[in-house]
């Protein structure tokens, strides 16, 4: 997923309001064998990662691409495209 520089906000919104409502975010971080609700070393890994972040477009881009899954990133995007609409609006 690509995405615009005039987005970069709404995808920074975006990812810190999922950290902050959900423990199990990102979900690539969840561990098979263990309860879907538990927080995993890889979940403290892909915070510490955006915390490390810029808010640079690309490193951004590059973060999304590493730690996100693909039901995730479509929830980004239709994130993007429902406040670009208001935007416009």
């Amino acid at each position: 997923m690509k995405f615009k520089k005039q987005d970069k906000e709404i995808v920074v919104g975006w990812i810190e309001r999922q950290f902050k409502k959900n423990p199990t975010f990102p979900v690539s971080c969840i561990d098979g064998d263990k309860n879907k609700n538990s927080v995993s070393k890889e979940h403290l890994k892909a915070y510490k990662a955006w915390t490390k972040t810029t808010h640079k477009r690309s490193e951004i881009q590059e973060w999304v691409d590493k730690w996100l899954e693909t039901s995730e990133i479509k929830k980004l995007e239709a994130e993007i495209t429902r406040r670009s609409k208001d935007k416009k609006e």
